[in-house]
């Protein structure tokens, strides 16, 4: 098992600090609670450790409630794109969706790009690339009912069905905040991604379905 992302995030405290400055859209009290954590992160990066500490993690999930806002409004904007450029699902896919239980399958659209998006915000890119949700490698996203396959994976049936999976998640779950809440959540939660509750129903799911 790689080393939780965390530990990797920790060894580059000075980066951490200025990334975590350049949220300027968090101002006031959070501000504060951002320069206290610079202190932490600070502290526990001063001994070598296998496992971040109870202290690293909870900031963690602190900074995903501050940073949710930011991350819901991202993935609504890239959802808009894919149902705007991206096409609806075919009679098989339909198919596989109905069987996942996607509720509105055909509320679905899909767009094939050369590269997966990132965050723009310096933050949340580099969130996701040391959590590993997102890097050059990443070959699907789900944001509620627009999906992102990349283009040397198109006709992959069982990425397809895995980020469906997804799709019956964020139904299930009640739209963009809850559901990645709760992934992200998972996802900075020792073991970490992709060990979490959420992405291994989806794995289950697509092994189920497509054998």
């Amino acid at each position: 098992m790689p080393p939780f992302p965390a530990e990797i995030l920790l060894r580059q405290p000075c980066k951490m600090k200025r990334r975590l400055c350049e949220t300027t859209s968090v101002t006031g009290e959070k501000r504060d609670q951002i320069q206290e954590w610079k202190l932490r992160i600070e502290a526990d990066t001063a001994a070598p450790f296998r496992q971040p500490t109870h202290t690293v993690i909870m900031i963690f999930r602190t900074a995903v409630r501050i940073l949710l806002p930011f991350v819901s409004s991202w993935a609504a904007k890239q959802e808009a794109i894919i149902l705007r450029d991206g096409v609806t699902l075919n009679d098989s896919q339909i198919a596989d969706a109905r069987s996942i239980g996607i509720a509105h399958p055909e509320r679905v659209r899909v767009l094939v790009v050369p590269r997966i998006p990132l965050p723009l915000h310096p933050l949340l890119q580099s969130a996701a690339e040391k959590f590993g949700l997102l890097s050059p490698h990443t070959s699907g996203m789900s944001l509620r009912y627009g999906i992102f396959i990349r283009t040397d994976c198109r006709g992959d049936r069982r990425l397809v069905v895995h980020e469906l999976a997804h799709t019956a998640q964020y139904e299930r779950l009640g739209g963009f905040r809850p559901f990645l809440m709760a992934y992200l959540h998972e996802c900075i939660t020792p073991p970490g991604y992709p060990f979490g509750p959420l992405e291994q129903e989806a794995v289950r799911i697509a092994q189920q379905t497509c054998g």
